[in-house]
């Protein structure tokens, strides 16, 4: 289950520790419901598209590639990594803990949050009022509008530590690493955005969000059923011009990190000639991070929103040729030096509250905040920040 590098090669731990850090397209990978973590470091060869990274793949023998791209950015980046060690949490192919794949440059003490910056609950309002006058007009049925922050610490923060306990906190949802033009990015999403096993391909329609114990006092509203019936309606027209024998399950709960989410499976058979590449321009960005139409929604969000999105709400994926996963990179942190960016989404239909929706934002910003500053966050923040 382990690659051997070619060039540099590592022969030790302590290698392996300069190198995942040091190196771009840096990346830690633990899926959900699953034990084995993944973790890679540099790059041997990069492809424009994942068929190509996948030829590359077979020709020469090599079981592990991997694929990013942003949210608003049609680029994908493909690569074979200099080197891959898959391990369980037993401690196979591997000869103590985490902190032995990733750097830690910095004292021993967590940082403190010394200073944030973030968009305010009343910018936050209008932009979510100036998403449903568009909805009322008609050229909207849904937009997916985020919050953001950024965190000062107060010393460099440690991509080991925060790895360590976002490992411990991610326990029902996909824990990710990547490291990418000097930026770490790391969270723990509940979205898959595609599984493909030859020509079966399914795709997780996942949308609406309460906290876990509204959601099994009175379940989901007919507002976060809605939103989850945009997605399944999206994913099932897009997959049609792309496969046969779409069905789709029964809506149930999913939870994760303490919040629940109306989900359903979406499966189908792939035609002849579509692949991942196919797969990931039809599907990405679906509703559940964007909006519907997408186009419309697109658009809007870049009008509404003053940051800029990066790879949060874009897609980190692994293939071996034969099969392929690509996750929506949800709940995330943008960690360089010694600052930090928070990023949280939700979906905005005509039902929605701005201010409920403002606090669900802050919800699935607190996992990330929690790797970073090992403590619970107020991410809804108290007046003195607003």
């Amino acid at each position: 289950m382990s690659e051997t590098p070619s060039q540099p090669v590592a022969t030790s731990h302590e290698e392996l520790t300069i190198l995942l850090p040091a190196e771009q397209h840096a990346v830690l990978l633990r899926e959900c419901n699953s034990t084995r973590l993944i973790v890679a470091g540099g790059v041997r060869y990069a492809y424009p598209t994942v068929r190509e990274l996948q030829e590359a793949l077979r020709e020469q023998r090599r079981k592990w590639g991997f694929f990013a791209r942003k949210f608003d950015d049609e680029r994908m980046l493909c690569w074979i990594p200099e080197w891959v060690n898959s391990l369980d949490e037993s401690g196979n192919h591997a000869e103590g803990s985490l902190a032995q794949y990733v750097c830690d440059d910095r004292p021993a003490v967590i940082p403190q949050m010394t200073q944030m910056v973030f968009v305010p609950r009343s910018e936050w309002r209008t932009g979510v009022k100036r998403a449903q006058r568009e909805i009322s007009s008609g050229n909207l049925r849904k937009v997916v509008l985020s919050r953001w922050a950024r965190a000062q610490a107060s010393e460099r923060i440690s991509i080991t530590g925060s790895a360590n306990r976002l490992l411990s906190l991610a326990t029902d949802t996909t824990a990710y690493l990547l490291r990418m033009d000097n930026e770490t990015w790391l969270g723990a999403t509940p979205e898959m955005l595609f599984h493909r096993n030859g020509y079966d391909v399914r795709v997780d329609s996942l949308a609406g969000t309460v906290r876990d114990s509204k959601a099994r006092k009175g379940g989901f509203s007919d507002k976060e059923l809605l939103e989850q019936e945009l997605v399944t309606e999206f994913v099932t027209d897009e997959l049609r011009n792309l496969a046969s024998e779409v069905t789709v399950s029964p809506i149930e709960q999913r939870g994760a990190a303490g919040l629940l989410h109306a989900h359903a499976e979406i499966r189908a058979t792939l035609n002849e000639n579509i692949g991942d590449d196919e797969l990931l321009a039809s599907l990405h960005p679906t509703p559940a991070v964007c909006g519907l139409p997408r186009g419309e929604a697109s658009k809007l969000i870049r009008e509404i929103e003053t940051f800029s999105r990066g790879y949060y709400s874009g897609v980190l994926g692994w293939t071996d040729g034969e099969t392929t996963t690509a996750w929506v990179m949800l709940r995330c942190a943008m960690v360089n030096g010694a600052n930090a960016e928070f990023f949280g989404g939700a979906g905005i239909v005509a039902q929605s509250d701005p201010d409920m929706e403002f606090d669900e934002c802050g919800w699935k910003m607190e996992t990330a905040y929690r790797a970073v500053f090992d403590t619970i966050p107020d991410m809804n923040f108290p007046a003195r920040l607003a």
